[in-house]
């Protein structure tokens, strides 16, 4: 990593570090960067970057102007001191800053990951204006509403005063608090508010929990005044006066968090040395404590002490032991427990009680979720009452207005509740999930599917801590919910939920649980026991689970070769959805038969068939099934030859990201990219396969894994890769890997020939033999490698 000024930069991993937070760069800037960190003995011509960066294409000097001010910009540079990018009217541009490979670690920064928020408040804080900084206990209100109030007083040349309110003891000491820090004198509420009205200051009334009535009387008279002061309170929760604008302090983000983390430990615990660990274990340790500044800094202070395994212990195990190391700490912001207490304890029972049922969310949720859940008249006015004391936190990013309990809320909320309450609540969140997924299931197996989708990815987290509770204390419902999970999870290749059923199953021999395994089963190549398991679910079955059933059974037929048996079970699955009238089965039963029948040797019966249906959908077919037979009739002409497969695969992967559907979108780019190979050459089709190689392996679905690596063999000779050719090429002829259609097998022999024909013939029965030991996911993470090296 190369360091200059407060910056570091890592030119392989793309990343650029100012005072230890990463800043973002749009890709083409960073490349500038690079090339003119790595140039920097000299000046770049401008026509240099351009065919660098931009591989030739015409580009205007205005764009790579942008690109330059943009790098000043993450830099702390500008335009006027051009102390780390140089421009050389004419000619170019030059990195001037001076570079080391290691400088002294820059002091821990008093405000990290705010810039958005400072720039957002300084536009808020006009003359006359009243803001609040709200959020909860430990957030980092007053360290950014002080940085706030600094950078505006500066930019309007006007005096500024901080009124600390955490050392009053009561209401009466308010008003001479308030005149005294801005050097007035205390003549009553009303001539005291008119004569701060009509000064041009910036007044911050910091921590105003305690008094938050008599606070909100003030800024209120003051902002009837009608005059130019800028009052800027910080607090749990609103004022609730008319001119009040709120700002919502969030928790920091994983990259600001981890940076504070670190800054704060190295002032603190030197030695603990927290800036060598991993990235991973650094984000687990700040999310126990939902990355609040403060509580980052309890935990910096103790790992003097405690390395970070006994710190997460000491966070799951003790609120109150979590503490800061400052003696000047106000009583609140002594442990992680006292964060919340206090809000907790001025809460009505009712928003108590409502509170307790809300945490049995495990992650963010819709507010039309929490009103089903409190199930009241009031549930409404509950949330925006929770929400307006910092108790439940806005959630950024996530799509349409979401909360969350913290874990820090939870933690006390849970320290204060029954287990018997804790329960009921669990319980009746377990059926909510179940109901609402039971609902987007329908809406899969129709032109609703998109709709569904949304609400399976709202309530991934939530699923998994119902599942969580279901199974031990309510079978039947985790029964239901593993039938209501179990298309969502296979069409979309979501591992998770098998774990889950294999933990049901040591409950329950159910045939919706038994079906479930056997998908799973059959993605992960385990194909004997996914025919077995099927088979069993189609004896004892009810509708839903034998049309499953069969579709496994006609996918195993299809992955084993056995195709007039796939053909078999999926005719046998058209029957039955003509029977029950089920679109989405009879859709799925019709590409698998094509597809069968493409593999047997009749493409152009398969072309045809699913020509037909393509051209006069059925109403009620789901985008997926859509995809499936744009896919199959895509494999179809592929086995005829010539370039018909590439616009059937399109439409396929066009299809199915649509609605996110990853099973059929990753088989269709699989397909394309060998399709590519074939008429643009091996080149062009790396970066498909690559892609395609690194989902798979992710999501350890070997089934599919083994078919990209039959078809990357060729590819990968064709790019020189000869090495990972004769390793690939070896694990898919070797015993691990499932059979081969024979064409597929051939293919990979004569590839191998080719190899032999340029290396030595020790060199490639040496490799094709280690890659015969390998696993499936160290086969594909080496040609993944190999095809991103011709790709640079």
């Amino acid at each position: 990593m190369l360091r200059f000024r407060d910056c570091a930069v890592d030119v392989a991993g793309r990343v650029l570090l100012r005072g230890g937070v990463p800043q973002h760069l749009e890709p083409q800037a960073f490349d500038v960067l690079a090339l003119l960190v790595d140039q920097r003995h000299r000046v770049v011509p401008k026509e240099e970057i351009l065919d660098a960066v931009w591989g030739g294409r015409f580009i205007s000097d205005s764009a790579l102007s942008t690109r330059i001010k943009e790098i000043r910009r993450a830099t702390g540079d500008d335009g006027d001191a051009q102390a780390v990018v140089r421009t050389v009217r004419g000619r170019g541009y030059q990195f001037v800053a001076e570079v080391g490979s290691r400088v002294a670690s820059p002091a821990a920064p008093t405000l990290v990951g705010r810039d958005r928020d400072v720039e957002e408040l300084l536009d808020r804080l006009a003359p006359g204006s009243l803001v609040t900084l709200v959020g909860t206990g430990g957030v980092g209100k007053s360290t950014l509403a002080r940085e706030v109030v600094r950078r505006a007083a500066e930019r309007r040349g006007v005096a500024w005063y901080i009124v600390d309110l955490t050392v009053l003891d009561d209401s009466a000491q308010l008003l001479p608090a308030v005149a005294r820090g801005a050097g007035l004198v205390d003549d009553g509420p009303d001539l005291l508010a008119k004569t701060l009205a009509g000064r041009d200051v910036i007044v911050l009334l910091d921590d105003a929990d305690l008094l938050v009535a008599d606070v909100a009387a003030l800024c209120d008279a003051v902002a009837a005044a009608a005059g130019v002061a800028t009052i800027v309170v910080t607090c749990r929760e609103r004022l609730g006066v008319r001119a009040e604008r709120i700002w919502p302090v969030l928790p920091l983000s994983p990259d600001a968090a981890r940076a504070l983390l670190v800054a704060r430990a190295r002032d603190a615990a030197p030695l603990a040395m927290l800036d060598e660990l991993p990235d991973s274990t650094l984000d687990a340790l700040a999310d126990s404590v939902d990355r609040l500044p403060l509580a980052l800094e309890m935990l910096a202070s103790m790992s003097a002490l405690l390395d970070v395994p006994e710190l997460q212990v000491v966070v799951a195990s003790s609120a109150s032991a979590v503490t800061t190391g400052r003696r000047d700490a106000p009583e609140r912001h002594r442990s992680l427990a006292r964060l919340v207490e206090g809000s907790l304890d001025r809460l009505a029972s009712r928003d108590a009680d409502a509170l307790v049922t809300l945490s049995a969310f495990a992650g963010a949720f819709a507010t039309s979720d929490a009103v089903r859940l409190l199930a009241t008249d009031d549930a409404l006015e509950v949330l925006r009452s929770l929400a307006d004391r910092s108790l439940l936190s806005p959630v950024e990013g996530r799509g349409g207005r979401r909360y969350q309990v913290l874990r820090t809320v939870r933690r006390a909320v849970d320290g204060r509740t029954s287990s018997a309450r804790r329960a009921a609540a669990a319980g009746r969140h377990a059926v909510l999930v179940t109901t609402l997924l039971e609902a987007a299931d329908a809406d899969l197996r129709c032109e609703r599917e998109a709709q569904g989708a949304v609400v399976f990815d709202r309530l991934a987290d939530e699923a998994r801590a119902a599942h969580t509770w279901a199974r031990d204390v309510d079978v039947d419902l985790a029964v239901r919910l593993t039938a209501a999970l179990h298309l969502y999870a296979y069409s979309r290749m979501w591992a998770e939920p098998s774990t889950w059923a294999d933990a049901l199953e040591h409950r329950t021999d159910h045939p919706a649980v038994v079906v479930a395994l056997a998908s799973q089963a059959a993605q992960e190549s385990r194909l004997a026991e996914a025919r077995t398991r099927a088979l069993d679910a189609l004896e004892r079955g009810d509708e839903r689970v034998r049309a499953a059933a069969l579709e496994v059974l006609s996918d195993v037929g299809i992955y084993e070769h056995r195709l007039d048996e796939a053909a078999t079970w999926a005719s046998r699955l058209v029957e039955s959805a003509a029977a029950s009238g089920a679109v989405r089965d009879r859709a799925i039963g019709l590409s698998n038969r094509a597809l069968a029948a493409t593999y047997a040797g009749d493409a152009a019966g398969a072309a045809a068939a699913t020509a037909a249906i393509l051209e006069t959908p059925e109403d009620g077919m789901a985008p997926t099934e859509r995809a499936w037979l744009a896919f199959a009739r895509g494999d179809a002409y592929a086995a005829l030859g010539g370039g018909d497969a590439i616009p059937c695969y399109g439409s396929a992967i066009a299809i199915s990201d649509s609605v996110g559907s990853t099973f059929v979108g990753g088989v269709s780019r699989c397909s394309l990219a060998a399709a590519v190979a074939e008429t643009d050459g091996p080149m062009v089709a790396a970066a498909y396969f690559r892609d395609v190689l690194d989902t798979y392996r992710e999501r350890g679905n070997i089934t599919h894994l083994t078919t990209a690596l039959r078809l990357v063999v060729p590819v990968l000779a064709g790019i020189g890769a000869d090495e990972t050719t004769c390793c690939v090429a070896g694990w898919t002829l070797g015993p691990s890997a499932r059979p081969g259609l024979a064409g597929d097998i051939a293919r990979t022999r004569a590839t191998l020939d080719v190899v032999r024909g340029r290396q030595p013939e020790p060199d490639v029965e040496r490799w094709t033999t280690r890659g015969s030991t390998l696993t499936a996911g160290e086969v594909a993470h080496a040609a993944s490698v190999a095809l991103a090296a011709a790709a640079s």
